[in-house]
């Protein structure tokens, strides 16, 4: 039921507010940061959020729904993995992400994988 009525705030805020977000944010910088959003999906890690441990979905659901409340404040992929991937708003706690027995900050993992997409273009 939590769930539901967060989601149902999620989406009654972006709908009030969204249309007012300005993002100057290139094709070329959402394509990194939706490079980024699907590894959290495909590599099937666990992320610890306010000593809380998500499955990658929900760590998903977690980061697609702050960027949508923040998008306005987001223009570049550094901007979205300090503002969004980083730390959670309220506890100021870094995330972490738990990848094949390997502890990360997810601050370092995003970055990581935004040099390797960047090195294969």
């Amino acid at each position: 039921m939590r769930q539901i009525i967060k989601k149902t705030c999620v989406l009654l805020l972006a709908t009030l507010y969204g249309p007012y977000a300005l993002s100057a944010i290139t094709p070329e910088q959402q394509a990194e940061i939706d490079y980024l959003l699907n590894a959290v999906e495909e590599r099937r890690c666990r992320f610890v959020r306010n000593d809380i441990s998500y499955s990658s979905s929900e760590f998903l659901g977690h980061l697609q729904s702050k960027l949508q409340l923040n998008e306005g404040l987001v223009n570049s992929s550094e901007e979205f993995i300090e503002k969004i991937g980083t730390r959670s708003a309220v506890s100021q706690i870094p995330y972490v992400a738990l990848c094949d027995g390997q502890l990360k900050i997810t601050q370092i993992w995003f970055l990581e994988l935004l040099a390797t997409y960047r090195s294969g273009r």
